[in-house]
């Protein structure tokens, strides 16, 4: 059950991860979901990935246009 998990997150990643518009928040959503499965702090990973989405949405897009630039 897990692995299809993944492999739907993985597809929701790259539906999420439009070129320069939302590459930034997709990667560190993809990151923060993935880490907290890593350190076994375990949860609804498809929710959990669209909640970081919306809260690092500012915070990432921000980075993603400040480093993206140069």
């Amino acid at each position: 059950m897990t692995f299809v998990q993944f492999i739907s997150l993985n597809l929701i990643y790259l539906v999420t991860c439009l070129p320069i518009i939302t590459i930034g928040v997709a990667t560190s959503s993809l990151f923060e979901v993935t880490m907290r499965y890593a350190d076994e702090e375990r949860g609804y990973l498809i929710k959990d990935y669209f909640l970081a989405f919306k809260d690092n949405w500012w915070r990432a897009s921000l980075l993603m246009v400040i480093f993206g630039a140069p």
